[in-house]
């Protein structure tokens, strides 16, 4: 029983072991744009700092797994979860960049009037030239494993989307967009692969196995 347990428990880290790693950023910035758009939330205006902490993953559709949460101004919100695309040589920028998240969100404690918070979006541009050429691998932003290379990062953008409530009877509802500019993208760690921690595992295990035979008494019958 013992040993299937274990051999299930090894499976499941031999899969983890073939999924892309998990890397994981600081993005830090300057809320900019309109005055008017920071005037509705509480605690956010225009020249505060923010800071966000993504941590991305590559699929197999070659989409990116986003999660992100952070600070902006004095706005914590919450972690939001969504898709991210990374494109290059279209005759755009070479730019890597999330998509709508479906994830909750609620408006900065405070906030004065009706809001409807949407959407936070992030994207990140690189050095890339407006021309078709293929990018070679070491010169992307985004590596064919999925790393970001902090070095290639040129500017980035935040924008949060919102909606405001501007007549008394609630049938008027203009969009709000409060942006800013990305200016240091920093990697926290390294990923840890699965394999070394399945070798970890089946080291506790085996040294526990020897242990129980040395505590194992044997009473005669």
């Amino acid at each position: 029983m013992r040993v299937g347990i274990l051999l299930a428990v090894l499976w499941c880290l031999s899969f983890q072991a073939n999924a892309a790693p998990i890397w994981t950023y600081d993005l830090k910035g300057t809320v900019a744009g309109s005055e008017e758009a920071a005037g509705y939330l509480a605690d956010v205006d225009v020249g505060d700092a923010f800071s966000i902490r993504m941590s991305m993953q590559k699929q197999l559709d070659t989409s990116y797994k986003i999660k992100f949460t952070g600070v902006i101004g004095g706005w914590s919100f919450s972690e939001q979860e969504t898709s991210a695309y990374y494109i290059f040589g279209d005759l755009a920028p070479e730019r890597f960049y999330t998509h709508s998240s479906s994830s909750p969100i609620e408006a900065p404690v405070g906030t004065s009037g009706p809001v409807d918070p949407w959407d936070i979006y992030l994207l990140l541009l690189g050095p890339g030239t407006l021309d078709t050429h293929e990018i070679a691998e070491e010169d992307r932003m985004i590596k064919s494993n999925g790393w970001l290379d902090t070095n290639k990062f040129r500017e980035g953008r935040l924008s949060f989307h919102f909606f405001t409530q501007l007549s008394p009877d609630g049938n008027s509802w203009v969009e709000d967009d409060l942006v800013g500019d990305i200016t240091s993208v920093t990697e926290v760690s390294e990923p840890v692969p699965a394999t070394l921690l399945a070798i970890g595992l089946l080291g506790i295990w085996c040294r526990c196995r020897r242990m129980q035979g040395l505590w194992t008494i044997e009473i005669p019958s």
